[in-house]
């Protein structure tokens, strides 16, 4: 029985790594937080979101963890990764919804749809999106500095 225990463990203890030979390091919320904007400063958004995603997997109760989420989220819109922005924001607005940045955050999920706009004669999804995101923007916050944009985006032709 012992043995089979044994088995197990190591089994499960050779799983647990990230895979791809990293290893799990952790590191100071303030570290992460401020490599995570040098990755912004530098372009690198691919980079800037893991390392805003990995502040708010290491220090999850941190102040950073908060601010992290949204970043990491403006990292994947900038990155082009508009699907990965609009799942983060959706998960932040459902989070913190009294937070001070919520309609920053409303913006920037339309902006994620509104920037999939390619070709509206052929599919109108994303313009649709990007519409109702707007709309939802400039009714939640109509007085924030980002809903005359919002007014802007939904009176526009479309491409």
């Amino acid at each position: 029985m012992t043995s089979a225990a044994l088995a197990c463990t190591v089994l499960l203890s050779a799983c647990s790594g990230k895979g791809d030979g990293e290893k799990y390091v952790e590191g100071s919320v303030e570290s992460l937080y401020n490599q995570g904007m040098d990755g912004l400063l530098n372009e690198r958004y691919k980079t800037a979101a893991q390392l805003f995603d990995e502040v708010e997997r290491q220090h999850p109760y941190s102040v950073w963890a908060t601010r992290a989420e949204l970043m990491a989220a403006y990292a994947h819109y900038r990155a082009g990764e508009f699907d990965e922005a609009i799942i983060a924001l959706d998960r932040y607005t459902q989070l913190h919804p009294g937070s001070r940045n919520i309609a920053y955050a409303y913006y920037l999920r339309a902006l994620s749809y509104h920037a999939q706009m390619v070709d509206v004669r052929r599919d109108q999804s994303n313009a649709e999106l990007a519409v109702k995101a707007f709309n939802e923007l400039v009714r939640r916050y109509p007085n924030s500095r980002y809903s005359d944009d919002g007014r802007r985006k939904i009176d526009e032709p479309a491409r």
